[in-house]
């Protein structure tokens, strides 16, 4: 069956099929591209999201560190300290000399 309708890409009226939905294969291409162009862009976009939100958990990450390392030389030398006390005072024994 045969209807007319109009052409959402040129706007052009032409009878076609009832599940035609453009008048011609280059209307129907240029859709088609244009349908691609609207993905990629998408992409482009989800993409520079998903990178600055790597950027922003990478910050987190490297501060944390630092935090840690901080932590770590600060506890490690009260530990020495401690040793050192304890063997002043004769507490601790040989084998557990820092």
């Amino acid at each position: 069956m045969r209807i007319e309708k109009i052409c959402p890409v040129c706007g052009i009226k032409f009878s076609g099929r009832t599940n035609q939905i453009y008048c011609s294969v280059s209307c129907n291409q240029k859709a088609r591209r244009k349908r691609y162009k609207y993905y990629i862009y998408n992409l482009e976009d989800e993409y520079d999201e998903l990178e600055n939100k790597y950027n922003e958990l990478k910050n987190k990450y490297n501060e944390l560190a630092s935090e840690y390392n901080e932590l770590a030389k600060k506890s490690d030398n009260y530990l020495h300290k401690l040793k050192k006390y304890m063997r002043r005072y004769g507490k601790l024994k040989i084998e557990d000399k820092y």
